[in-house]
């Protein structure tokens, strides 16, 4: 039965062997460093928090990552019982008791597993991102309200069915509601990821004559551009560069050193992209407010002039994307 489950990760182990990268092994070892730093009751005591928050309400996830605090509402109250049902069924059936419905244990064998792999694999910020569990989270509440209509509408199956469609059209009322005042992310996210600001800027690049290598300077539009300029962008990935200046005794320094030698006449002219604004998401956290002085400051010392080419906003109108052309006097 073991080898039924390994055959679709055989690809996978074929290919990580042949990989001159060896990425394979060097994820097992980051993953294993993790839950070996993770591993702790506060970890565990404040995931389900994480998890409950992300549920009720998922427009919170990039507050956080704004560096907005955990907004804890009536919704959350509504959020919580369903998964600590559906968590209950696979904690119960595991000790030989049969209660709740196979969807229930379905979703909440799913959950109890990404929660582990939330807690010890990840150590992202804002952590808790259930976002791949987004519709087996809608199942398991919908799943719970049925399992416990029936135990308490037992003899009268009529009025379960009654209380099951009444308690899942509460859950989908009050999630829309709160999806339609928290979701409004063209206008509530004021980071390099906003779409508004994304789009308008590819769109402008698509519409230069001239296509010039792109270099992007934060994780969160690492590829972005290439996606979607229609073969018309290409980029030039410089976060994992910059990155290395983050350990340095004198980061701007650093910065300003790797700028120089990117800068070099033969490569230019060139497009910078930069975050006007940054969140706590914006790889390398230390960086990422530093790019454009050091871009500025690099390309002053070796007589080369910068120029704006534009600003890219939300649809709130606040600036979270600039565009930078470097090229020789």
């Amino acid at each position: 039965m073991t080898a039924v489950f390994l055959v679709p990760l055989a690809p996978m182990l074929v290919f990580g062997a042949i990989d001159p990268q060896q990425g394979l092994l060097q994820q097992l070892a980051m993953r294993s460093h993790s839950a070996a730093e993770n591993f702790g009751i506060a970890r565990f005591a404040s995931e389900p928090l994480r998890l409950v928050n992300f549920t009720a309400d998922v427009g919170s996830y990039f507050a956080l990552a704004q560096g907005e605090g955990m907004r804890v509402g009536w919704m959350h109250v509504v959020a919580a019982p369903p998964l600590a049902w559906c968590v209950a069924v696979v904690v119960a059936r595991a000790f030989g008791r049969r209660i709740g419905s196979p969807v229930s244990l379905a979703c909440g064998a799913v959950v109890a597993t990404f929660f582990v792999v939330s807690v010890l694999l990840y150590r992202q910020f804002p952590s808790g991102n259930y976002a791949p569990l987004h519709e087996v989270l809608g199942v398991a509440a919908a799943s719970a309200i049925v399992d416990v209509a029936r135990l308490a509408f037992r003899a009268r199956p009529s009025r379960s069915i009654v209380a099951a469609a009444g308690g899942v059209a509460v859950v989908c009322v009050a999630s829309t509601a709160t999806l339609l005042t928290r979701s409004d992310f063209g206008r509530r996210v004021t980071m390099s990821m906003n779409a508004v600001a994304v789009r308008a800027a590819a769109e402008h690049l698509r519409g230069e004559a001239e296509a010039l290598p792109l270099y992007s300077t934060t994780y969160n539009l690492a590829g972005v551009f290439d996606a979607l300029g229609r073969g018309r962008v290409h980029t030039v990935d410089m976060h994992d560069v910059l990155d290395r200046c983050s350990t340095s005794a004198d980061i701007d320094a650093c910065l300003v050193a790797t700028w120089t030698r990117v800068l070099v006449p033969e490569r230019l002219p060139i497009r910078v992209v930069v975050p006007s604004r940054t969140g706590l998401v914006d790889k390398p956290l230390e960086i990422a407010p530093r790019t454009d002085p050091s871009l500025y400051a690099a390309a002053e010392a070796l007589g080369l002039i910068v120029s704006d080419e534009g600003s890219f906003a939300t649809a709130a109108g606040v600036p979270v994307i600039a565009l930078r052309r470097v090229g020789v006097r």
